[in-house]
């Protein structure tokens, strides 16, 4: 905080989670009726941000905010790769599935939004590609899942995925 040298009171922190985008393409391989392996490529920003800290200055200055709160987005690069085993074949097939993923750390965006007493409000933004983060992890995945061929082109997939790092 050495940013506001007049504060004396800080609330505590309290992060709410935000929105998750994901985007991603997937390709299948199938080896026979009852396996196939599958990969793609995962695109996911994560974030979270803070309710607003009321910032109380010893004395009042018009260039110290009266609050300010956070916004932390993380962007994410996942490259899974699973292997599927069917045990219904058919038209409605049910299946077990495990792989691992790569997950590569793209980078990390800070907003934070400052509320002055005049009512007028600032956002900064602060972009870093190098960060003290792990840029390369692994996660294990395991899945159960159902597949329904609604033709020989197009099919309606559901599947919880467990997901551990």
């Amino acid at each position: 905080m050495e940013e506001f040298p007049l504060i004396k009171t800080v609330q505590v922190e309290n992060k709410l989670k935000t929105l998750k985008i994901k985007l991603n393409k997937e390709f299948t391989h199938k080896l026979n009726k009852k396996i196939n392996i599958e990969t793609g490529l995962l695109f996911s920003e994560k974030g979270e941000k803070t309710t607003p800290y009321i910032l109380n200055a010893a004395q009042p200055d018009p260039i110290v905010p009266k609050q300010i709160s956070y916004i932390y987005r993380y962007q994410y690069l996942d490259i899974p790769t699973k292997i599927n085993y069917s045990i219904l074949i058919n038209r409605l097939k049910l299946f077990f599935s495990a792989g691992l993923s790569t997950n590569i750390f793209l980078f990390y965006r800070t907003t934070s939004i400052r509320e002055y007493a005049d009512g007028t409000i600032k956002k900064f933004h602060d972009k870093d590609t190098f960060t003290k983060y792990s840029v390369v992890n692994f996660s294990i995945l395991a899945g159960l899942g159902i597949d329904y061929d609604l033709n020989k082109r197009i099919q309606i997939r559901i599947e919880p995925i467990y997901r551990r790092s």
